[in-house]
């Protein structure tokens, strides 16, 4: 159960991100089953970096980040493919993450997703690396990423 003050900054979060380009995880989700070839690599425009896995955002731990790090040899492996990365989106709706520091944070539809791998908050200029959309081009599905505001 959330308190009244976590209700109110999920309220100001929630009202801050229907006029950012940043996406949720329910649109990206949507963008990503639109991918014509699931077994297309996958990347990130933030350097190419391909896509290792899902994580809790270090800048706030209740939102989500995609990873290419392979920080946790245990449960990630090799770098995903746009079907595995859907895949991986869906089962996240409703899962509960681990923050940096700990606690346990559950992720939902409305979730906003940025870019950065473990312990990173993935800076970009002044702002932060947020996902702003997904494109193919030549095979491979490219996860767009720019710099988004945070509170």
């Amino acid at each position: 159960m959330m308190s009244s003050f976590q209700q109110r900054i999920r309220a100001d979060r929630d009202k801050q991100m229907k006029n950012s380009p940043q996406l949720t995880l329910g649109e990206l989700i949507k963008l990503l089953e639109k991918v014509k070839d699931k077994k297309s690599p996958i990347i990130t425009s933030r350097c190419a970096e391909e896509i290792c896995g899902l994580i809790s955002w270090r800048g706030s731990y209740n939102e989500l980040s995609i990873s290419s790090d392979d920080w946790n040899s245990d449960d990630w492996g090799k770098p995903l493919n746009a079907g595995e990365f859907l895949q991986m989106c869906i089962e996240s709706v409703g899962k509960t993450f681990v923050g940096y520091k700990g606690g346990d944070f559950k992720m939902y539809k409305r979730t906003p997703v940025w870019v950065a791998n473990y312990g990173q908050c993935g800076s970009m200029g002044n702002g932060c690396c947020g996902v702003t959309g997904v494109k193919e081009i030549h095979g491979i599905v490219i996860i767009l990423c720019g710099e988004c505001p945070y509170l």
